[in-house]
């Protein structure tokens, strides 16, 4: 019963340890990137194959966007129109906004943002 514990501990032990060796191997990159942003900084196409734009501040460099065919816009949790993110990205000065998107094409797959009622 001895002789069986110690093979099954130690296929148990060798198994971890080639995961692990494989791990260390394998590349790690990221599917996805964010530039955090405010609302003064980032702008939206009249259209949805038009150029976004966001930069992270003021001094920063501007990136450019487009959007993919299947991406998000959400305002304070709902997902909106074009026209209506654009319109709350005019009045929201300040206002922090993430811009996602995936890294391979830097199509955006979502922008969120998260307004204070006042």
């Amino acid at each position: 019963m001895k002789i069986h514990t110690r093979h099954m501990v130690f296929g148990l032990f060798a198994a971890f340890a080639a995961q692990s060796a494989m791990a260390d191997l394998l590349p790690i990159a990221p599917l996805e990137g964010s530039v955090e942003s405010t609302a003064s900084e980032v702008s939206l196409p009249v259209a949805e194959n038009g150029i976004v734009t966001a930069r992270a501040c003021p001094t920063c460099e501007t990136r450019t966007f487009y959007l993919d065919k299947q991406h998000r816009l959400l305002l304070n949790g709902r997902s909106v129109s074009l026209a209506e993110m654009t319109k709350a990205l005019r009045s929201a000065g300040d206002t922090p906004v993430a811009v996602h998107y995936k890294v391979s094409d830097s199509l955006i797959t979502r922008i969120v943002m998260m307004v204070q009622a006042k």
